[in-house]
Parts: C-alpha cells; sequence; structure tokens
C-alpha cells in the first residue's frame, strides 16, 4: 500500500507507513502480490501458499519481477 503522506510503498497490512509512520489505510483487495515479466510484460497474481521464488522464469523466457500491488507495474 502506498502513503498517501510520502508516497512510500509499504508491505501488505501494515498499519503505519515505513517510512513518515503515517496511519495507513487498509487496502480492499487482499493479495498475495504479483509476479510481472521483464521482457513480456505479463502478469500472474500469486496463489494462497505461493512464493515469488517458487518461479523461475516467464514462459517465453524473460525474468520476473516481484510487485506486492498491481497499481505498482500498471502506473
Amino acid at each position: 500500500m502506498r502513503c498517501e503522506k510520502c508516497g512510500t510503498q509499504n508491505p501488505p497490512n501494515f498499519t503505519f507507513c515505513i517510512c513518515c509512520n503515517a496511519k495507513l489505510e487498509l487496502p480492499e483487495e487482499n493479495t498475495n502480490g504479483y509476479l510481472v515479466c521483464s521482457e513480456c510484460g505479463g502478469y500472474y497474481e500469486l496463489q494462497e501458499g505461493e512464493n515469488p521464488e517458487d518461479f523461475d522464469s516467464c514462459e517465453c523466457g524473460g525474468q520476473l519481477v516481484f510487485y506486492w500491488y498491481k497499481e505498482e507495474f500498471m502506473e
């Protein structure tokens, strides 16, 4: 979740910003994070019990990058 006060991206379910300690509004979306391919731009939402380390690369061979929120890579 991005802090509205300072703009810092915080891990999910944090109550206060890790940078400025402002109170965070918890997102309605509960997410396990997303893996985004650096080559083709495809993405996969991690399911309960899955970890980013469980995945080596995209089907196209590209490197996968982890993001907590969809807004981080859709901007």
